[in-house]
């Protein structure tokens, strides 16, 4: 048509300055339907990882480590290729767009990071989000402190700023927000600063537990028990009366490939074993001390 014609050239130029279109002429020639194809989108319960830089790359791993579902979304469409070819479930898009979200079943997650440098961007992603959910546990990366209450205003639940913490504090909050027990989340770590990431904060941290907001004073975690041996091992719940002792219930129990959540007071506690526990949160503390 003729408007076609006469606005061609403001037409193009714009689509070239978009993000979308500078992803596909720089870094790839194929389509964003070909990088997305053939991956599988019923997850619920899962982890969704926007930006796949060294946060959400190292999230990623950490996330393999704890057999977490997760999927990322990325723009550089010549990342999603790499990484696809790994194995990495990632999508290409632009995350600041309703649609990506929904792709990624985001009404379904357990927890989004926004682990992109853009502020602009992050902003539209967090209105986004909270759109689509309101109780997904949401955390995002920054790079200043004074940017947090504006983020924390907008709908995010933590604000990680780059010149505060590290990569280890945002991963380490999301393994916590799935009740990965403590001295996995600290072995993980050990790995990467194996691997020479000797940037990473080197903070050890009591259990961090999940709070209730209707109950108060009742924290929920999961603790490991690391000790073969000792007054606790081979005892049944009743004869080491734990309510009493140390002030905790337990709610449930995993034992290699068995949960047992229905707990009878002949249960035994071994090592290995992994409590899923409630309680005030000095107690649970001091009952990690015991199974350690």
């Amino acid at each position: 048509t003729p408007f076609i014609i006469i606005f061609s050239e403001n037409i193009s130029e714009r689509f070239l300055n978009t993000k979308i279109a500078k992803a596909l002429t720089s870094n790839s020639k194929e389509s964003p339907e070909t990088l997305n194809e053939q991956m599988e989108m019923d997850l619920s319960n899962h982890l969704v990882i926007i930006g796949y830089g060294i946060n959400g790359s190292n999230l990623a791993k950490a996330s393999q480590f704890s057999n977490i579902p997760y999927i990322v979304i990325e723009l550089n469409a010549e990342t999603v290729k790499r990484e696809k070819a790994k194995g990495i479930p990632i999508l290409f898009g632009d995350a600041t767009q309703p649609h990506m979200l929904e792709t990624v079943n985001l009404s379904k997650a357990r927890s989004v990071v926004v682990a992109i440098s853009n502020p602009e961007a992050t902003r539209t992603m967090i209105s986004n989000i909270r759109n689509i959910s309101q109780s997904v546990y949401l955390v995002v990366r920054t790079r200043y402190v004074k940017e947090i209450p504006e983020l924390i205003a907008l709908g995010a639940d933590d604000v990680i700023p780059e010149e505060f913490e590290t990569s280890i504090e945002i991963f380490s909050r999301v393994l916590h927000d799935f009740l990965i027990p403590e001295n996995d989340i600290t072995e993980f770590i050990d790995r990467i600063r194996a691997d020479n990431y000797e940037i990473f904060n080197s903070k050890k941290k009591l259990p961090k537990t999940f709070k209730s907001t209707k109950i108060p004073n009742v924290n929920i975690t999961c603790l490991r028990v690391n000790i073969d041996s000792g007054k606790i091992i081979g005892k049944t719940l009743k004869e080491l009366n734990i309510r009493k002792e140390y002030g905790i219930n337990i709610l449930a129990i995993e034992r290699k490939d068995d949960v047992i959540d229905h707990i009878d007071p002949n249960d035994k506690l071994y090592y290995n074993d992994k409590l899923y526990v409630s309680g005030r949160q000095e107690a649970i503390e001091a009952f990690h001390r015991v199974l350690n």
